[in-house]
């Protein structure tokens, strides 16, 4: 296996070969290769920036830039091993946190990485900030321009809070449906407005899966948390998405993604209060629903009209229009078509047909067979057997019980199989 060596901002490394350069700013050696803007984020805050919050998003920054240059292999060797040196300004500071940085990296990515901070001779300038100051928030969420995240603030705001939200926005269509679901939530009462920050890596292919993401993402909120002096942020994703037990053991891995894994933004929070010296916790309001819950509640929220308008496609960002096969498609095809709302338009409808020559034919069936043969497993087995054979299930730390996990994940079997009983392929597939 080939270790990955990345150089951020040419600081200290030994003298080995085959380095990585990564520049969020031109040196004396090599022009800028990655950009990051927080401009529009840190723009009304309460006070500047400290050297620390500076170092925070720098290596956040970091690790999501070798994120997107170490390209993965395939099989055996879609785990990569990564080695980075990241120049920051407190280095005594940050060193006794680099295997928690380690740990958490890992979980989202299954890489292997290890984590050197060293004293940088010069630093990225801080981010500009003026004096338009935000609406004091009661509490910062992450706004994705999803489905969940479109409830899930619609629910704060419903309860009473004045969300600040936070976005990563990295494509035109994406852009779109964060407007219409930030005027959605508008219309249910106040918030603190929405800002957006932007990450890329130019110059070079760059690795699609891109897992350490909502690392950067979580960490730009508890930033702006603790500058408010706020205790939680918001990361709202339904509890079957987000506890995302593997459909097969063949996709655990390089297809079971840990955005929202409870114990991952658990020891996320942990680590951000370590780092940023303020008390944390990562949050989730859906976590015991399911997808079609989490539609009926933009239904209960009067924001039905929003849900086409949102996205969830796996490759949204790379086309202008759902897919319809990938198991975020699916998931959520089922679940606008279960509680019968107006979904979102998609470019295939493999429920229903699946044409020979398709060249996503195979991707296709594989999903329907997996997905359905998980919800069957799920809707038939016994406690002892689920915990057994889908582990995933009892990982909710303390978000989300045993039971109530269990109790959750049968609804949706339920709720997925009369969906997918009623189509053609799905039904003939599955056999049921």
């Amino acid at each position: 296996m080939t270790t990955n060596r990345v150089i951020v901002n040419d600081c200290a490394s030994p003298p080995v070969r085959g380095l990585t350069h990564l520049r969020t700013r031109d040196t004396d050696y090599g022009p800028q290769n990655a950009t990051f803007v927080y401009d529009r984020v840190v723009n009304g805050l309460p006070d500047r920036l400290t050297p620390l919050q500076q170092d925070w998003l720098d290596i956040l920054s970091a690790l999501f830039a070798a994120d997107l240059t170490c390209l993965r292999g395939a099989e055996r060797d879609w785990a990569r091993d990564i080695e980075i040196w990241i120049g920051v300004r407190q280095p005594d500071h940050w060193r006794p946190l680099a295997d928690h940085f380690r740990r958490v990296f890992s979980a989202l990515t299954y890489d292997r990485i290890q984590i050197n901070f060293e004293a940088a001779a010069s630093h990225r300038p801080p981010p500009r900030q003026h004096n338009r100051a935000f609406r004091t928030p009661t509490a910062v969420a992450l706004l994705s321009g999803g489905l969940d995240s479109l409830v899930g603030g619609g629910r704060l705001v419903a309860d009473g809070e004045i969300p600040l939200f936070v976005s990563h926005q990295n494509s035109g269509i994406v852009g779109r449906a964060l407007e219409s679901v930030t005027k959605g939530i508008d219309c249910l009462g106040p918030t603190s407005g929405r800002r957006s920050f932007t990450a890329q890596v130019h110059g070079t292919r760059t690795e699609n899966t891109q897992r350490s993401r909502s690392m950067l993402y979580m960490g730009v909120a508890c930033l702006m948390a603790s500058s408010f002096d706020l205790p939680d942020v918001y990361l709202n994703e339904n509890g079957i998405m987000a506890i995302n037990a593997a459909l097969t053991e063949a996709r655990a891995g390089s297809y079971s993604t840990r955005t929202a894994s409870p114990p991952v933004v658990r020891e996320f929070g942990r680590l951000a209060s370590r780092a940023l010296d303020h008390p944390l916790t990562v949050r989730n309001l859906l976590v015991r629903s399911t997808k079609p819950e989490v539609v009926q509640d933009a239904v209960d929220l009067s924001l039905e009209s929003v849900v086409p308008e949102t996205v969830s496609c796996w490759s949204i960002g790379r086309r202008a229009k759902h897919c319809g096969y990938c198991v975020p498609c699916l998931v959520r095809q089922i679940s606008c078509e279960y509680t019968g709302v107006t979904d979102a338009p998609y470019k295939h409808r493999p429920l229903d047909d699946i044409p020979d020559s398709a060249p996503w034919r195979r991707t296709a069936m594989d999903n329907i067979v997996h997905l359905g043969a998980q919800v069957t497993a799920i809707a038939e087995a016994d406690d002892a057997q689920l915990e057994l054979d889908l582990t995933d299930l009892v990982n909710g730390g303390d978000q989300i019980t045993r039971d109530e996990s269990f109790e959750m994940h049968r609804r949706w079997a339920d709720q997925a199989i009369a969906v997918l009983r009623a189509h053609p392929v799905s039904a003939r597939l599955l056999g049921i």
